[in-house]
């Protein structure tokens, strides 16, 4: 699965459907931080939004139907906006 890839997302989702007709817990767990550089997926979009937004967005709603009422979606994120630089404005100047 290549979650920067929304064509591996939907080929990956059908495989999952396929093989688990009952998913219990689905969780998404963020896997791009702070590329070096520019970076873009496969169709376009900014790597770390399009891999850990748009990604497990269009994974989620494709198993959504194999998710049993009492299901859980987990998403989970990295820790960093606690740290943020101090170069940050907060305020406008």
């Amino acid at each position: 699965l290549d979650l920067a890839d929304l064509l591996s997302v939907e080929t990956a989702a059908k495989t999952i459907s396929d093989k688990y007709p009952e998913i219990n817990v689905l969780l998404n767990n963020a896997g791009v931080m702070a590329p070096p550089s520019k970076l873009e997926t496969s169709q376009k979009l900014e790597l770390q939004f399009g891999t850990n937004h748009v990604g497990h967005h269009m994974l989620t709603r494709l198993l959504l139907p194999n998710l049993k009422d009492n299901s859980r979606i987990v998403t989970v994120a990295s820790e960093a906006h606690r740290s943020p630089s101090k170069d940050i404005q907060w305020q406008p100047e």
